[in-house]
């Protein structure tokens, strides 16, 4: 074999044996040059790129001749000459030596051993020119945070923001006559967080009985729906909730305590899009929710300039469980399996409730006001801990970031009606640390 340009054009996986295997004397002259094409990922090893069995002459300067036979930015490489063999040596670099950080060095060597699997992400990643992009599409391998999921749980079931708990601040505050009445209420919820933004909407439905400033107990059934986006992955979660939650409080004297129970499910739906070089993959994946929290507020009121103002404090707690699911659709690079996990939130809340009645067009007007400080008594990540389908036995585990904020809590609702019915428009917001989460909310109620 004599050659002016011999070209090298793939080395398969774990390849050992010769690529090209010359019948008799091999050489390459001053002109002659080396290319390598990525066709795969290798754990790093001595490939002979050409073997003669007689003997292999280079016939001018080796450095010269593979100057552009450059190895993907993955690996260290060098080509070196034996007697009988043109040999190149790999060696695949580390995370650390990469420059990878945070998930990406997590992922790294689980994604690595898959890839192995996926002929065509595995030559996708070698393309791959410099650190950046290695850690963008590292990052994008890695699974979805429910964290962010739980942390929308918590919002739309704490009393000082969701539906029951505005119910059971107009029973107390400011009831309608004695007796049963049902409601149902609508809102639309925005959810931003560091690392992702959403939106939600729903419904809930209640029945109870009021006996004014004495005691009231209600049941309510929620049905909601919350999207979010997750900027590291180019994920999106879909949760559509479930939730029953009996209710009641008591009043003695200006003294009042108001409790909820919330329990239920959730469908969650999940997909990923990996984009590696040209390769385009979206992995999609389903689990199911439990849930179950409680709230419990209590205070103080007292009657200033024609206003009901209560300091009160609150303390809620919700713990959500999630089983393992699988994903698909994605390749054998990309597709995880994701282990089952529970997850927990507690809030102390300590703020002031304000509210007022004033006579207006044969009807009553009354406006609600609440603010106060939200304390967030859980603040770590959700753990997620998974393996790529085609490797079971590379598992790893990431902790998402802090999802759980303490920050200020507010709402303002403006009621109008009757003993018998009434309309009411209200606004409920959280903001604390890189998160803000805030809903806006309609709700109508009829004495029978």
């Amino acid at each position: 074999m004599e050659s002016t340009t011999a070209k090298i054009v793939s080395v398969e996986p774990r390849q050992s044996a010769s690529v090209v295997n010359a019948s008799g004397a091999a050489s390459f002259d001053a002109n002659s040059h080396i290319e390598l094409k990525t066709v795969s990922l290798l754990s790093g090893s001595n490939i002979a790129l050409v073997h003669s069995d007689t003997g292999l002459a280079i016939n001018g300067n080796l450095s010269t001749i593979a100057a552009e036979a450059t190895v993907p930015f993955l690996y260290t490489g060098s080509i070196s000459a034996g007697p009988n063999d043109l040999i190149l040596t790999m060696t695949r670099k580390s995370a650390n030596e990469l420059g990878l950080t945070g998930a990406a060095a997590i992922v790294y060597e689980p994604a690595v051993a898959a890839a192995a699997n996926d002929a065509a992400l595995a030559a996708a990643l070698g393309t791959l020119p410099d650190a950046q992009h290695v850690q963008s599409a590292l990052q994008e391998l890695q699974p979805a945070d429910l964290g962010y999921i739980r942390s929308a749980a918590a919002f739309i079931t704490d009393p000082n923001s969701d539906a029951v708990g505005a119910r059971q601040r107009r029973l107390t505050f400011a009831p309608q006559a004695d007796g049963f009445a049902s409601w149902v209420a609508g809102g639309f919820d925005q959810l931003s967080f560091d690392g992702a933004d959403g939106h939600g909407f729903g419904a809930t439905f209640g029945v109870d009985f009021n006996a004014a400033q004495k005691s009231h107990f209600g049941v309510a059934f929620s049905l909601r729906e919350t999207h979010l986006n997750e900027d590291a992955n180019n994920g999106s979660t879909k949760a559509t909730w479930y939730l029953f939650s009996p209710y009641l409080g008591f009043q003695a004297d200006n003294f009042f305590v108001n409790a909820q129970l919330n329990a239920g499910s959730a469908t969650v739906s999940m997909s990923r899009e990996v984009i590696v070089g040209t390769e385009d993959r979206i992995s999609t994946g389903e689990t199911s929710e439990t849930i179950a929290s409680g709230g419990v507020v209590g205070g103080y009121a007292f009657n200033y300039a024609g206003w009901s103002i209560a300091p009160e404090l609150s303390f809620s707690v919700l713990k959500m469980s999630n089983g393992m699911y699988t994903e698909s659709g994605g390749g054998k690079g990309v597709d995880l399996a994701v282990n089952g996990q529970d997850l927990t939130a507690a809030h102390a809340f300590a703020g002031v409730v304000a509210s007022s009645t004033y006579e207006l067009l044969g009807g009553r007007l009354v406006p609600q006001l609440l603010a106060g400080w939200d304390q967030s008594l859980d603040t770590s990540g959700a753990t997620m801990t998974a393996h790529f389908v085609s490797e079971p036995a590379e598992n790893f585990s990431l902790t998402g970031p802090q999802t759980e904020h303490s920050g200020f809590l507010g709402g303002a609702h403006v009621d109008f009606g009757n003993d018998y019915t009434t309309i009411s428009l209200g606004y409920d917001g959280t903001v604390g640390g890189k998160a803000k989460m805030q809903s806006a909310n309609l709700r109508f109620s009829s004495r029978f």
